[in-house]
């Protein structure tokens, strides 16, 4: 039911052949997100009613007598899961034309209802079913095939229930694994990890949080390499894989990006996930402020941190008392725009040598002043 096709073409991801994606966008919006859909109160009461809706020949009186209102309790849960779903990438735009509902289900099986809800004043079968209650009076079913059809029903329940069950596992990974690994392990080096990095890295988080990446199952219904059409009209030649359910791809789209550099990570400043795309790293995201829309949280962010570093760290203090001594003298035209760019690549290069060590500081002081 929530089953998509995903073709893989470089960076892009398409969704169902039509709706394109950055390689890891989607999970981004899920780090951000998520939280949306685990604060809904309902993993319990839809655990429970997957139990109750089954039917059974022996089923316990109470939940013969509740089943319409458990199948109505069910739809009202759903109805508020739905509308967050519809919310979220990729369901945002595949689902236009509506989910399949508990009650289409329902009909399907009508044979299973008591005929009084299935037929109307003229003994006429109802086109569709407003109430329900399983037709199990005296623990004898009333017709030799209903017991299969009844297992098949039941399977058909059980599998339209797991598939919301899955959303919420999930979205309870994207919390519990991939947030941990992205925000704690992924940028420990402020850089794009290369495949020798990623290994360590990921051997780590394993090790230190059991195992979970490897516990997850990547379930597919199909794979194969098939040319579609990108969003220009060109032919593309893309990997194209069927996945079951919405986890499946994020563990897929994760790795498959992480190689492609396509990083989530935090704003360090507003706190929310974005996605990097390649290029220059950087610790914060190009959203605009709220009180000043002109300006981002990249152009704030970056200034505020090298002010924190200029403040506190020595290394950093000096580079910057250099810095402004020489641009002085080049706005007093002692320096040429050459020579105040090549001093400004020696004293960077200087800095970080410091910084890490490489060389004294005082001798990083005497040469950075030259």
């Amino acid at each position: 039911m929530f089953s998509f096709r995903a073709s893989f073409w470089n960076t892009d991801v398409y969704i169902n052949g039509q709706e394109k994606y950055a390689a890891n966008e989607i999970l981004t919006a899920y780090l951000n997100e998520a939280d949306e859909l685990l604060r809904i109160p309902w993993i319990g009461d839809l655990k429970r009613l997957r139990h109750d809706l089954m039917i059974e020949a022996d089923m316990e009186y109470y939940r013969v007598e509740n089943y319409n209102s458990n199948v109505w309790e069910a739809v009202k849960i759903l109805d508020g899961l739905n509308e967050a779903i519809d919310r979220m990438p990729p369901y945002d735009r595949i689902y236009v034309r509506g989910h399949y509902m508990l009650t289409d289900l329902l009909n399907e099986y009508k044979e299973l209802f008591n005929r009084a809800f299935v037929m109307d004043e003229e003994d006429e079968e109802l086109s569709r079913l407003t109430q329900f209650e399983p037709d199990v009076s005296d623990r004898e079913w009333p017709d030799p095939d209903l017991p299969e059809s009844a297992k098949d029903f039941n399977a058909e329940l059980a599998d339209f229930f797991d598939c919301y069950l899955g959303l919420f596992a999930a979205c309870r990974e994207v919390k519990k694994v991939y947030a941990p690994f992205v925000t704690g392990i992924l940028h420990r080096e402020s850089a794009f990890p290369d495949s020798h990095v990623l290994a360590k890295m990921f051997r780590d988080f394993e090790e230190r949080e059991g195992h979970p990446f490897q516990k997850m199952k990547c379930r597919m219904s199909s794979f194969a390499y098939q040319p579609q059409k990108d969003t220009d009209g060109e032919m593309i030649f893309c990997e194209q894989i069927e996945f079951l359910d919405l986890r499946s791809f994020l563990y897929y789209d994760f790795w498959n990006g992480l190689r492609l550099n396509r990083l989530p990570t935090k704003c360090e400043l507003c706190g929310r996930f974005f996605l990097l795309e390649g290029g220059k790293y950087s610790r914060y995201c190009t959203n605009p402020l709220p009180d000043e829309p002109d300006k981002t949280c990249r152009d704030v962010g970056s200034k505020r941190r090298y002010d924190d570093r200029c403040r506190t760290d020595p290394v950093w203090q000096t580079y910057n008392r250099a810095y402004k001594a020489h641009y002085a003298r080049y706005m007093k035209k002692k320096m040429t725009a050459g020579e105040f760019e090549a001093w400004s690549r020696m004293a960077s290069e200087l800095r970080d040598r410091a910084a890490g060590d490489l060389i004294p500081f005082e001798e990083y002081c005497a040469q950075i002043r030259k």
